[in-house]
């Protein structure tokens, strides 16, 4: 059975996301004002929703500072098989 893990540092995010194939997006429509990053996502291979929008880390990570935000996750299913699980979550007590 696999444990989820919280982090906020941000190396160990790019890290975990990028070995699964991932890249940071917001959900939105593509002619949102570049001040409203709009909701922050994950996109992983074979993910074809349309309100994924691709950005750079450097966005992804100001949003979720800003948003004080936090990354709940999961390294793998306990079959030694990678996850892709995970949620952005609240700090708590921050």
């Amino acid at each position: 059975m696999s444990k989820t893990k919280i982090t906020k540092d941000h190396k160990f995010i790019k890290e975990w996301v990028v070995s699964r194939g991932g890249i940071p997006t917001r959900i939105g429509e593509e002619r949102m004002p570049d001040e409203e990053v709009g909701v922050l996502d994950i996109k992983f291979p074979g993910v074809t929703d349309k309100k994924l929008i691709p950005i750079s880390w450097n966005e992804f990570f100001t949003r979720f500072e800003e948003s004080n935000l936090a990354f709940l996750f999961e390294d793998d299913h306990g079959d030694g098989q990678k996850s892709k699980f995970y949620k952005l979550i609240w700090r708590n007590g921050e």
